[in-house]
Order: structure tokens, then C-alpha cells, then sequence
């Protein structure tokens, strides 16, 4: 038996290290590190209980326990840092951590019941695993939502074992030494690694998603102004075509370009520039719908598609958008407050059927909108 938990410790430690150099390889890798401290806890508890009648029982009983329950506050610390991104104190995994400290050393000095520390141990490992779990499910994001539930199975596993082991105990004969090499003890062991095993790759499997959607956001988005980059929307747009060529229902585009904007960066320079752009950037999102989508296509060139949208509807809210755009924006340059009054040309246009492509929606906009200019600017157009 002993031989047994020093080879399963020997898994754990293996991959507590090798968590830990996934971990140093890439800061991006979040909830590793303290994975990682899971594992070699877990990893420390049961090396230390292998020596059970060979170290005190300070080490090989309480000592061995309480590092089980330390692993569960390491496993809600990369919990919190993977999926709600702020830092928070794991309250009631170090309560029940807390509270061990006080029950163990009585049924391991004072009565010396194998059975009563069996029990305790495995209700507050029931009660933390069932924590961790609670936080995974509540915390679940569609785009992770296959990995969750994976994860989330391996710790219900986990307590479920923890939840067996109570009930054997209780109503079975259990021999008082741990490493007495029975069914129970053996199974116990080979379930309590698997569950664990089962619960890192389910992390390491959310880690790794969420560090390849954040690539993918960073892929598609600006990064000035947070709005979708030119890929992105056309992907959005070619979804919207096909969805009109199966409903008949129309949509729109607005082409929208800051008038002389040129003139912010040459006179007041690029970083006041780009709080111009941001400040307008956040009075576009103001004037659209709920479901349009906004891009930045260049510079200071902007691009909205208008799902449902037909052309008198498109007008309307590039009408807002260039309302909202000519307000005064006040800023603070070089220590002196300036008001600058910004206006925007834009162009509309909406999808025609049949053989219209979105290449054709683009050309018709950009006409309009440098039609619009020609007009001489802060004004809308539709192509004809």
C-alpha cells in the first residue's frame, strides 16, 4: 500500500512541476501557478501519509490532511484568477481549513478514531470540492462550456468519492491503519488520483481556451478603440447577406469619416487624436442600436452595419451619429482646457438582392460619402 501512494504522489509532484514550466513559459497561461501548488500539496499529503506509523502522526495524519485541504483553496485561488479576473480571498475553503486545525488534532491525540478522522476529512472535502464546483458552474461562459462541464464532472466525481468513503465507514468494518492493503483502500487510492488527474486537464483545458480566445478577440478587435477590426466585419456582413437572401429581409451600411481630422494631430498631436477618435467612437455607440455592429475601417474611418435596417432607417441613425458627432468635445492639452468641434460625412446604402455583393454595398457607400464631402461635408448621403 505504501508503495502505491508513493507512486501516486510521485504522478502528482511530476505534474505539479510540469504545470509549473507550462506556467513560467507564458504569463498569459492564468490559474497555472496556483494548479500547480494544488498539485504538489496534493502530491506532499499523500507522500507524508505513505509513512503513516513511520513519521508522528503530527506529520503523517494531521499534518497530510491539512495539506488535502490546502490544495482545495489553491484550486478556487486559479479558479478566481481564470474566470472572474480580480483578486478575492477564498473565505470558505480557508474556514474549513481553519476549522481542521482545530477538529483534527482531537480525533488524532485525544480518541486516536481512525473512522472519526476519515469522516471529518472527507465532509470538509465534500464541503470544498463542492465550493470549487459551485463557483466553476455559476462562472461558465458559453465559449467554455464544454470544458466547464468536463471540469465540473471530475470535481462532482471527486466528492462523490469523498461522500462513498463517509458512507463505507460508517457502515462497514474499516481497519484502523490506513496502509493496510484492502479493496477499500485501494480503490479509494486509484479514485482519488483519477478524480484528481480529471480535474487538471479539465483546468488546463479552460486555461488554454481562454488564453486562445483572448488571441482571437485580440485578432479581430482594435485596439484603440475596443470596435471590430476591418476581418471581423466582414464576416459580419457576409452573415447578414446570407441571412437576407433567406428572409428577404433588407439591411444597411453607413460609412462614417471624420471631417479634416488631419488637423487634431498636426495642431494638437496623435494622443489628443486619440482621444478625439475615442470620444467619438463612444457617441457612435450612443446613436446605434442595440444590434448593430460598429468597425473602425482606417484611420478615421468608420463603418456600421444595420441588421433589418432598410435605407430610410439607415438615415436616421446616421442622422444621430452626426448630431451626437458635431457636439463640442472638450479636452485638456498640455495643461490648457480646449473645445474642439468635430463633424463627420457620411454615406448609406442598402443591400439590393439578388446579384448585390458586399463589395458593391462598399463601392456605393464610399461614393456617397465622398459625394457627401464634395457637398461639403457634415452631411449624409444615400447611393442612388
Amino acid at each position: 500500500m505504501r508503495v502505491v501512494m508513493i507512486f501516486a504522489a510521485a504522478l502528482l509532484l511530476s505534474g505539479s512541476l510540469w504545470l509549473l514550466a507550462v506556467r513560467l513559459s507564458s504569463s498569459a497561461l492564468r490559474g497555472l501557478g496556483w494548479l500547480s501548488g494544488a498539485a504538489a500539496l496534493s502530491g506532499g499529503s499523500l507522500l507524508l501519509a505513505a509513512y503513516y506509523g513511520t513519521l508522528p502522526l503530527m506529520f503523517s495524519v494531521v499534518l497530510a490532511s491539512e495539506l488535502r485541504l490546502l490544495a482545495n483553496v489553491l484550486i478556487e485561488l486559479s479558479l478566481i484568477e481564470l474566470l472572474e479576473n480580480e483578486a478575492r480571498v477564498p473565505k470558505l475553503n480557508l474556514a474549513v481549513v481553519a476549522i481542521s486545525m482545530l477538529a483534527l488534532p482531537f480525533v488524532t491525540y485525544e480518541h486516536n478514531d481512525y473512522r472519526a478522522r476519515v469522516i471529518l476529512i472527507s465532509a470538509m472535502m465534500m464541503l470544498q470540492v463542492g465550493r470549487n464546483a459551485q463557483l466553476l458552474w455559476t462562472r461558465r461562459k458559453k465559449h467554455l462550456r464544454h470544458a466547464i462541464r468536463f471540469t465540473f464532472a471530475g470535481m462532482c466525481s471527486f466528492a462523490l468519492l469523498e461522500g462513498a468513503k463517509i458512507i463505507i465507514v460508517v457502515r462497514y468494518w474499516i481497519p484502523r491503519s490506513p496502509l493496510m492493503g484492502n479493496w477499500y483502500q485501494n480503490i479509494t487510492i486509484f479514485l482519488y488520483l483519477l478524480s484528481f488527474l480529471w480535474a487538471l486537464a479539465g483546468f488546463f483545458w479552460l486555461t488554454t481556451l481562454q488564453l486562445t480566445t483572448k488571441l482571437e478577440n485580440m485578432a479581430g478587435t482594435d485596439p484603440l478603440t475596443r470596435l471590430a477590426n476591418r476581418r471581423v466585419f466582414r464576416e459580419w456582413m457576409q452573415r447578414e447577406l446570407l441571412r437576407s437572401l433567406r428572409t428577404s429581409v433588407p439591411f444597411s451600411l453607413l460609412v462614417v469619416d471624420l471631417d479634416h481630422f488631419k488637423r487634431v494631430n498636426d495642431t494638437m498631436g496623435h494622443n489628443a487624436g486619440d482621444e478625439v477618435i475615442r470620444i467619438c467612437v463612444e457617441r457612435m455607440q450612443d446613436s446605434v442600436r442595440g444590434i448593430d455592429v460598429l468597425a473602425r475601417w482606417g484611420g478615421e474611418e468608420f463603418v456600421a452595419l444595420l441588421p433589418r435596417a432598410s435605407v430610410d432607417a439607415a438615415e436616421l441613425v446616421g442622422e444621430r451619429i452626426r448630431r451626437n458627432i458635431e457636439e463640442p468635445i472638450k479636452l485638456r492639452i498640455r495643461g490648457e482646457d480646449k473645445v474642439l468641434r468635430i463633424t463627420v460625412s457620411l454615406g448609406v446604402t442598402s443591400y439590393r438582392g439578388g446579384e448585390d455583393t458586399i463589395e458593391d454595398m462598399f463601392d456605393r457607400a464610399d461614393r456617397a460619402l465622398y459625394e457627401a464631402k464634395a457637398a461639403g461635408r457634415n452631411c449624409i448621403l444615400t447611393a442612388a
